[in-house]
Order: C-alpha cells, then structure tokens, then sequence
C-alpha cells in the first residue's frame, strides 16, 4: 500500500476554480423537457450544479480522468439513489439523474456487472400512509445488525415532542464478498477490470425538528461497520481510489485518514443533474470551481458550539429559569426548559478556528480546480463621494492550453483592530466569482464596499463604530490562503450608524455568560510565511468621518394612520386599491373585527377544536350574527404546496399561496412534474456565485407564477452554527456574509416576476430539537412540558452575526414576507417580540412586507395576541392540537391585549405585500367567485328603543367577482320600507333604534348593485321585538338562563367511545359505594396511550394515533381504609385515512366528464363503505352522483351542467360499527366548477 496522502499537501497546491463548458447534452433521464420554458431552467439548473461540486483533494492530479483511457468500478448505492435532503427543503424536480446516468451520457468505461449487482439489490416498495400511497426504495444490504458488528450502525435519534420526529441513520451499504477481502470476489474482479475506483458513500440525516443524534454516532457522524469494510476492501485492491461524498451535511473528516484515497469530491444535497454534473467533474468536460461553506474538522469536538448543543437546560448549564421571564408572553414551565448558551461569542466557525489556531481538515472558502490561479496586483482604494472602499485583484489563469477553463473566487476578509471590542482573526467581507477564463486568461475584479459591512456593534453605545486603529483587508481563495492587499487606517472612533439596544441579553445572565465566553485573550491566530512583511509593506489608506455614510439619528418606527371612509361610501373591493381608487389606509378601515380576526389568525387548512377539545374538520369559523356564511375555510386558489391564506370574498380580498422548498417548488403540469430540482440550499452556497443565484431566482419566479403561487418559503438562512444541526442541508453556510448576499441575490432575482421569497426562520432557529418545546395533554398533566428553545446571545453577536444575513437580503427591498421562528432569544418569543419584529425589521431596515409565523401545529408556540401586537402579522398554519388559535386572539382582544388599531395594522402589511403579488392582483389567478350575490341569508332581531347595530354587528354580505371596483347595497323597489329609525348604508350597514310601536315583520328585498352595473336581490325579514322583550345572541338565539348540568358521568363500566388524536370528552368515572371523597387509581389494566385518570375520578386525554382498540381495566375507590373497585372498558377507534388527502380541492368544468374515487379506512386498514354526502356541506354539483365500485370505494362522478359553475363544499359522512355501537366521522372537500 501507499503511503496515506495528507491535506496539507492538498493545501499547497493553488487553489482554484471553474464554470460549465456547453460540450454535453441534455441528459437521456426522462422526462425530457416538455415546455419551452423547462430547456433554459433546466440548462441552469445543471450550470449550478457543476458550480455546487467540492473537489477538497486530488493527490497527484489523478483527476479528472480521460474517457478513453480509464476504466472504473462504481461502489455504494448513492450510484443510483444519491440523497436529496428533507423536510420543507426537501423538494424535489422532475428528475434526478444518478452517477450511473452521467456515465452512461458521456459513455464512460465503467465495470458493468458490479453495478448491475449494486441494482439488483434495490426495490420500489409502495407505502400506504395515513397521507396517501408513496412509493419507497428498499436496499437488500445482507448485513444482520443485531449480530455483525452490532454497535457500528447508530440508533435513530426522536425529538420526543409533540410533532415527534426521528433523524434516522444512514442504511448499511450492500455487502460484497461476505463483508471479507477476497482476492477472487467481485472487488477483485473489478479491479482487474478497471484501473480506477470511486466510491460513493452517502448521508441523509437529519430533520425538520430533530437534529442529527447529538453524540457523534455511526451511521451518522462517523462511518458505519459497512462503509468502514468498503473502504477496506476497495482501497485493498485498487491503486487510485477516488471518494464521492453526497449528503446533508458534514462528517468525520479524520477517519477518512486511515484510507489510501486520492481524490475527494463533495456536493451537499442533490439537484436533480447531480449525477450528469459529477460525471462531467470525474472526466474533465467541466472544471470544478465550488468552495466550502463551512470548515470541515477532523473530530466533531473540535466544534466551539459542541458544548452548548443538543438538549441542555437551565439547571444543566446553571442559568436562572426564574430570572429569565419574558416581557412579550413566551411561556415558562420550570428549570429543565431547553436553553442554548452561544457561549462561542463570536467566535463561531473559520472566526474560532483562524482566531484560535485550530488544526482543521478544510478550511472555510476552500475548493481545488484543475486549473492553477494566479492573484496580482492587490489594491485598497477609498472613495469619499461613494462613502465606500474598492478592492481590487487581478486574478489569471496559469494553467496549460489542455486544461478547461475554470473559474476562482476572490475572497475578501478584514482583520479588525483590538480595541475597545475584541475581534476574531479576520471576517468575510465579500466576494466575487470571475468568468470562466482560459490558459493564459485574466480578469480584474473591483469589489466595492460600505464602511458599515467592516464595523462593529458597541451594546454600550448602541451603535455600529469603527473604532481607531488600522484595518487589514486580504484577499484570497479560502479563510487559510489570504494575502494582504492593503490597510484602512481610522484615526479616531466614528459613529457608523446610530441604534438602540434591541433583544438584548437579560441581566441575570451577563455574569455567568461572560465568565464562561470565549476570548481574545485566549487566542492565538493563525499566521503564514511572509504575512509579516506584507503588513510592514502594504499600503495604507487613511479615511476619517467624510468617507462614512453617517446615520446618526435613530430611525423611527412607521407611522400608520387609516382613514375611515365616508358614511354613504360603497363597499370597495381589493380592485379598487389595485386600481388607484382608494389607499390601502382607507379599505382595510372596511374589514370588520371578525373579519380582521379571521383573516390573521390562519389558513385554509386550518382545523379547530370544539367545545369537547376534538380536532374536527367540519368547524368552520362563521360570522357571529350570520350562521350560514362560514369564513374560515375560504380560498381563491388550490393549495400549492404550505396552504394558502384566508380569502374575504366580501371585499374581494384574494388568498396568497405559499409553497415550501430550498431547492424549488413542486409543480404538476398535465399530470407530469414539470419542476426545477435545484441545488440545495448548502449546496447553493458552495457555487459563491451571486450572479447564478439571482438567475436562478428569476427561473424560480417564473415557475412562481406558473404554479400560482405568491410567497415561496425559502431560503433559510439560519447558520451552521453547529454540524450536527437538523436542518443544515437547508441553510447555507456557517458564514452570515456568504448566507446573506447569496439570499439577496436570490430573493432580487424571483421579484422580477412579481412575487416573493420568504426568508426564514427569524432569528436564531440554529437547532431543531425543541426549538418548539414539549406541551402535549400528557407532557401538561404529568408535568414535563417545557418551553420553546431559549437562546441566550449577547445583542452585539445577535447583530453581527445571527441577524446579518436576514439584514442583507431584507434592504434588498425585494423581500416582502419573513417567516418568524419559534424559539424565544434572550427569552423573548421569536414570534412575540416587537424589538425584533418591529423595532429591527421595520424600524432598522426599513421592511415593507408582512411577517408570518412559522407552521405552527404542536408544543409551545407564542401567545398569539403577543404575537399581533408583536408586529406577526398572519398566523399559519393557524392550528394547534392543544387549542383554538382563533378563539385564543378573541380572548387577548377581549382582555385588552390587543385593539383593532393593531389588527388593522397588521392586515396593512399583509395586503401591502399582496399589493405587490403578480398574482393577488390580478383576478386571473384565482377561482371564480360566481355572480354578484347578496349571501347573508337571516337578520337577528331588533328591539323598539335599542340601537340595532350592537345586534348586528356585520353589514349585510355580498359576492362578487374580483374583477369589481365597488358594490353598493339599497332597498330594492318591491321591498316593504324599513322601521322608522332604522337606516340601510350604501356599504350594507343596517343601524338605528326602531321606534316605540313599530313592533312586527317587515318583508324586506335588499338590492346590491355592482359598478359594472350587475345586479342582485335577496328576500329578508326583519323582526322588531317590543321594548323589554328576552333579547336575544348574536345568532338570534334566546339568551335563556343559565342551567346546571350533571357531570357527564361514566356508570356500570359504560363509557364513552373515544377516537385516536382526538380529545376525550372529560368523564367522570363513578364506582358503586364510593364516597364523596374517594381517591380513584387504576389497580388493574392500562389506559391507551395519552389519556389519564386524575384521582378524583375525571378520565380525560388524547388518545394517540397507534392506540386504536378495547381497554379493560379495573379503577379502585379509596377513601380512608375502605376501597371499592368497578370495571371499566373503554373503545377506542381509529383515526381515519383517507385517499385522497382531505381538503383536495377539484376543478370542473361544465360539459366535461369528471371520475373521482374516494377511498377511507379506519385504524385498523378496514376498508369502510358505510358513507355517503352529510349535509353539513353543500349538495353535491348539478350532474354529479355518489356510487360505490366493485373494491368497496366511492366514486363520484359525471358530468357538470350548464349553470352549475360555483365552489361546493362537500362533506362525506362515514359510518362503521365499532365495538358493537355505531360511531361517525366526516371528510372534507371542494369541488369548484368553472
């Protein structure tokens, strides 16, 4: 064997970079583009992806290899399943092409029986989920784990919460020749074959709410029993050994030290050209020109933030729970609530590793190219007009003619002065990616930059300052290969930009943090031959106060004043703010309190509990004096991927679409996915091409608008703070300058098409378990919830660091949406904290877009009247399993919390955002509201002598088209007069006091007419009570007494059936004998899963979702010495499944045929066929019928008739028998016919 080659000899080699030669085709995957549109996307798309591949090591210059001399051996299954990340950056394209796809599309030479072996082990196997059938890919890897090498596969790691996730480890690799080196098994047979071996080795660990297992494990951070014996056997028989790394995130680097491997290549997260890219990268046709986004260690210990990582409290780390209330309503539970102390300071990734001189494998910025690069002609300059400073390189291409053109990247660091504040060895200011340059080629870059980007934070001064002293700038290719290129020299302290202290830490943690931080003084920086004499030499350039861009005045918050409109006003549509009639000041004063309430508090999708604490589908959100016009559930648009918002058809307000995906959104085109798979996040960042990023911004946009929707929720652009965080595939780097203009230029390239990213999740979302704490009906009765995640962070390393990337991408100004996340910093909510929302967003960067909470469905989630005032202005998904969202904002509204000046506010900003939506304007977009309709369908009652507005508290209801400016309502010609004193306003707003003596019914016909001239009428009577008749509730029900009711008690062992995740109708259990003041126990038997008997007998709970069944179990009645005992059973049925997803919405078209089968099976995969339409709903379109095939499943079907265009909403009731008593559940759905 050879000698094990090291990095630093790596190192030594000059550092370069390079972009895509147009010599390949489009690849033989299918589908082939089938649009015009799809040709240029996809073109990009695989530009990226070239630009997104690490080469970290290439001993001997072994790569690239020649297609016509080598021959190679493919092992690993990530050959023909390379992982494409998870969780909302999950999304995936119209294909993904393998390694083996590359291969075969440049006619590689590669050993053909041993992929075909790798092959036969894998199989599709289809999954019948509660979420519908997927299909899934099962890989026959022969290794028993329970008896071979049994503690080197790793153990799932679940995050135990109330959305209980599991980061899974990696799947063994197949076993070759029984796990054993043979000298005549297929490894060996391959290497007589080829001369070259790659191995492909994967990872896909890690997930939406649980981090990857947070003791470095096999499987995950280090090599697993079958990796490890692959790399064995390979590196055996092979002499040139090349290593593929795919995955989501980093691993060990230091075991990778015991093989003899030449060459390493890394992509972080496949697009969907990964394996036409790395096959182009392995052969030459194009010159790899990635840089890390992160360091990459050795040992994960290496790490400053290991310490402070994973689940750790308050008594953990010796903080006080006590001291650390909240001033903005981010609930406490007790000292074992999750913190996380960034006790690293600012010294977090390549800041630690070059401040404090740590050995590392790869440093920050760092990537080989095939081409040699040379940097020359370094220079500082200052521009006193610009308020800026420009640093300029001329960067060459030395390689031989034979090479392909690369391209280098020039990175820009300062080294700060040790003043007043400490400062890490140097920080990443900019960069700049050059065009692909040839032998002999080169190219002067000019990078200009503010004075702002090299200040720092003073928390005393509450202000960014350059403080006195001299700054280095270097330029280079990677955090350990910088030169120096001049020196700005600050004479004394300048005032950058004037601040006030925001999310600042808590005073009872500043001791015990600041005992514990890193310092400076600790430090011992990295240094390298000659950077002595470059500073002695380097030139200097002076600035004072006149080359800054000064802001010294504090910036207010906006200022928003609404001006009511005119009593005879008509009611204004959305249109006319579109069209210049109105502001947005004036209409939103139109949107009554409920309507306010509503509209903010959730979306479409959201379910909600009722009076018994059941999650059930069919609760809709009604107008409080008007039964029958539901407004919850009401959308203009199919559901393109994370829900939509809440439409008001009143006022022609539209819904806004959201859609999830780092890498893209899913789009179906005519049944076939037409989508762009970009490049993960992680991997977007590793091409450090801003000008590739905002192109594919502007692809992005257009396949926005092609799939409809409005608000794309990426990118994320949370750091790496740590490896082993959950969601890293999905963020960008470690680096917050790196995160921020690669979001900028992102979120400025899908504005050009009218909509908007969502920059997610503000701020300090750096880990995933409990960053929503635990509070679940069993975590509260046993005592063992705990609150969401609090990060506890100074404010100047909150500003510099955390907050900067979303800054940057924000002053864009081509962001309007940001979504807040869920964990509280410095112990304020996240989602709850004006300083954050409002003071920072809106205040400091001048944000004009609306925020949106996280998806929020489980655990501890902000109070969402804190929320509303906080400036969260829409609350999504607007679910949660513990309560009402909506009912929780009335009742902070009721209490004073919040007022309608804030709920106003808020829907300003949400509708400013819609304001500029491509799609929200223009009604095209959205489903046909039918004709001009009055839909209010009963009047409560009036009372002689009572103002009949505090009765009826909405206007009258109408319809419309969105096409419509305005609509004004009047009594129409054949209508009886109302009651003197009474009035009807031309926005539909009935009031005054009926006069004494006009008691009796009047035969109203109330008239809407629209600007286009359409006309409706509805027939209506109005009731006037005599003075001092029993008044009535806003649903015109009698306000009768209040009655005592019985306990809903349990007797001769009957009880109420329960049903998996839904609450339990509170029980009391009664035993015969029993006194008053018995103590009830369960003394034989078990409860299922989730639900609990308290000791003064009251049964209660959440069943869980597998615990579907019969339970028998005997309760003991204890009172003193005396015990009396009674049986108990107790059903529980299963949560339903249904196919397809309840709440698909189908479009119809009149005159054409239309076929839907309706499959629904209960806990046990009983098929049921007991089910037919409810009437909760609407009946179902005029030409379609329910029937039932021959597999037992429903099937709705023919053909809609003229006139039956409209949105129904359908519920299908199922009926099943179980334990012997008949229970029902319903189905959701909507059928809207154009």
């Amino acid at each position: 064997m050879r000698k094990t080659k090291k990095y630093a000899k790596a190192l030594c080699a000059v550092m370069s970079a390079a972009m895509i030669v147009p010599t390949t085709s489009m690849a033989a995957v299918e589908p082939q583009p089938t649009y015009d549109w799809q040709v240029a996307h996809q073109e990009h798309a695989r530009q990226l992806e070239n630009e997104a591949i690490l080469l970290l090591k290439n001993e001997d210059n072994i790569l690239p290899l020649d297609v016509e001399e080598n021959k190679i051996a493919v092992f690993g299954t990530g050959q023909i399943q390379p992982p494409t990340g998870g969780g909302s950056g999950g999304a995936t394209g119209a294909f993904t092409a393998t390694l083996i796809d590359g291969l075969n599309e440049i006619k590689a030479d590669y050993y053909q029986p041993l992929a075909d072996y790798v092959a036969s082990k894998l199989s599709e196997e289809e999954v019948d989920s509660p979420w519908g059938k997927y299909t899934t890919t099962v890989i026959d890897h022969g290794w028993d784990q329970e008896k071979e090498y049994p503690d080197e596969w790793g153990e799932n790691a679940s995050s135990g919460s109330g959305w209980n996730r599991t980061s899974a480890v990696q799947t063994p690799e197949i076993k070759l020749d029984n796990g054993e080196i043979k000298d005549d098994g297929i490894v060996a047979e391959a290497s007589e074959y080829a001369d070259t071996a790659v191995v492909y080795l994967s990872r896909s660990t890690g997930v939406e709410e649980m981090d990857r297992n947070p003791v470095p494990q096999p499987g995950d951070w280090y090599l697993n029993a079958s990796e490890r014996i692959l790399l064995e056997q390979v590196t055996d028989k092979f002499e040139d050994v090349v290593l593929i790394y795919t995955g989501t995130a980093p691993i060990d680097m230091a075991q990778f030290e015991k093989y003899d491997i030449d060459a390493f290549l890394v992509e972080y997260g496949a697009g969907q050209f990964h394996g036409l890219a790395m096959a182009d990268i392995l052969f030459g046709n194009v010159n790899p020109s990635a840089k890390l986004n992160d360091t990459l260690t050795y040992h994960y210990e290496d790490h400053p933030t290991a310490e402070n990582f994973g689940y750790t409290s308050y008594a953990d780390k010796g903080y006080d729970w006590e001291g650390n209330e909240s001033k903005y309503g981010s609930r406490k539970f007790s000292e074992n609530d999750p913190i996380s102390a960034y006790e690293e300071y600012i010294y977090m990734g390549y800041r630690y590793f070059d401040t404090f001189n740590k050995e590392v494998a790869y440093p920050f910025g760092f990537g080989l190219s095939y081409s040699e690069f040379s940097f020359n002609n370094l220079d500082v300059t200052a521009n006193k007009e610009t308020k800026n400073f420009t640093v300029s390189a001329t960067i060459r291409n030395e390689s031989a003619e034979d090479v392909v053109p690369g391209k280098e990247v020039m990175e820009v660091y300062v080294s700060k002065p040790q003043g007043e504040l400490e400062q890490a060895y140097q920080n990443l200011v900019t960069f700049g990616k050059t065009a692909e340059l040839k032998s002999g080629e080169e190219q002067t870059m000019k990078l200009d930059i503010s004075f702002y980007d090299i200040a720092s934070y003073d928390e005393e001064l509450a202000a960014y300052v350059l403080e006195p002293g001299e700054y280095i700038i270097r330029v280079g290719n990677s955090s350990r290969n910088t030169h120096v290129a001049g020196k700005i020299s600050v004479p004394e302290k300048i005032i950058v930009e004037q601040l006030s202290n925001q999310l600042s830490m808590q005073d009872v943690n500043k001791e015990l943090y600041e005992s514990r931080r890193l310092k400076y003084a600790d430090a011992d920086p990295i240094t390298y031959e000659g950077e002595a004499e470059e500073l002695a030499s380097a030139k200097v350039v002076e600035i004072d106060a006149s080359y800054v861009d000064q802001k010294l005045e504090v910036k207010e918050n906006p200022v928003y004043t609404f001006e009511e409109l005119p009593e005879d006003a008509p009611v204004y549509t959305f249109q006319a703010v579109v069209q210049g009639k109105i502001s947005l000041e004036q209409f939103v004063t139109q949107l009554t309190d409920e309507e306010l309430a509503i509209f903010l508090s959730g979306g479409t999708g959201a379910t909600y509990l009722d009076e018994e604490g059941n999650r059930d589908p069919e609760i809709d959100l009604y107008a409080s004096d008007e039964p029958n016009i539901g407004l919850g559930k009401v959308s203009t648009k199919q559901n393109v991927g994370a829900g939509t918002s809440r439409a008001i058809l009143r006022l022609g307000i539209p819904s806004q679409g959201y859609a999830d995906g780092g890498s893209g959104t899913g789009m179906t085109i005519d049944g076939v996915r037409t989508n762009t798979g970009w490049i993960r996040p992680a991997a977007q960042a590793c091409t450090w091409n801003t000008e590739g990023l905002y192109q594919m911004g502007v692809y992005q946009g257009e396949e926005m608008i092609l799939n409809n929707v409005d608000n794309w929720l990426a990118p994320s652009i949370n750091l790496h703070r740590n490896p082993l965080v959950g969601r890293n595939q999905e963020y960008w780097s470690e680096d917050p300058v790196l995160s921020g203009k690669g979001a900028a230029a992102l979120a400025s390239g899908v504005s050009q098409a009218g909509v908007s990213v969502c920059l997610k999740h503000f701020v300090a979302n750096d880990q995933e378990w409990f960053r929503r704490g635990l509070y679940t009906l069993t975590s509260e009765a046993e005592g063992t919830s705990k609150a969401a995640i609090n990060v506890i962070v100074p404010e100047r390393v909150l500003r510099e660091i955390y907050l900067k990337p979303f800054e940057m991408a924000v002053k864009t100004g081509d962001v309007y949406n940001v979504m807040s996340a869920f964990n509280s910093v410095n112990s304020q909510a996240c989602a709850g904290s004006p300083e954050l929302l409002t003071n920072i967003l809106r205040g400091e960067w001048g944000f004009e877009g609306f925020v949106v909470t996280d998806w929020g469905d489980f655990d501890d989630i902000a109070i969402s009247g804190y929320e509303m005032l906080a400036g969260n202005d829409m609350i999504m998904s607007g679910t949660h399993t513990r309560y009402s969202i909506y009912d929780e904002l009335v009742q902070c509204w009721d209490d004073g919390l919040i007022n309608r000046d804030v709920m106003l506010r808020n829907a300003y900003n949400v509708l400013n955002r819609a304001l500029h939506s491509s799609l929200a304007v223009d009604p095209s977009y959205h489903n046909e509201v039918g004709d001009l309709a009055i839909v209010t369908t009963t009047l409560v009652n009036a009372t002689e002598g009572e103002e009949y507005s505090l009765v009826k508290v909405n206007p009258l209801w109408a319809n419309s088209n969105f096409d419509a400016v305005s609509y004004t309502f009047s009594l129409d010609e054949s209508s009886e007069k109302l009651p003197e004193g009474m009035k009807l306003a031309p926005n539909g707003k009935l009031s005054g006091v009926p006069e004494v003596g006009t008691a009796g019914e009047y035969k109203l016909v109330f008239k809407v007419t629209d600007d286009k001239g359409n006309t409706a009428t509805t027939p209506l009577t109005l009731t006037v009570q005599k003075e001092g008749t029993v008044s009535t509730d806003a649903d015109a029900q009698e306000v009768a007494p209040s009655a005592s009711t019985e306990e809903n008690a349990a007797q001769d062992g009957k009880l109420n059936h329960a049903k998996a995740t839904y609450n339990y109708k509170e029980t009391y259990v009664k035993v015969p004998g029993a006194g008053e003041n018995a103590v009830y126990e369960i003394t034989e038997g078990e409860l299922p899963t989730g639900m609990l008997l308290d000791e003064d007998g009251k049964l209660w709970g959440q069943p869980a979702a597998e615990s579907s069944g019969i339970y028998e179990f005997t309760v003991t009645a204890s009172e003193g010495e005396e015990q009396k005992t009674a049986e108990f059973e107790l059903y529980v049925e299963g949560a339903l499944s249904v196919t397809p997803e309840v709440g698909t919405v189908f479009q119809l078209k009149t005159g054409e045929e239309f076929s839907q089968d309706f499959s629904i099976s209960d806990g046990f995969s009983n098929v049921l066929t007991q089910f037919d339409l409810s009437d909760l709903g609407d009946d179902l379109p005029e030409g379609l019928e329910i029937s039932f095939n021959s597999d037992g499943n429903a099937v709705i079907s023919g053909t809609p008739v003229e006139g039956s265009e409209g949105t129904y909403n359908v519920y299908i009731k199922v009926d099943e028998e179980f334990a012997g008593s008949p229970v029902w559940s319903y189905a959701y759905f909507q059928f809207v016919v154009e």
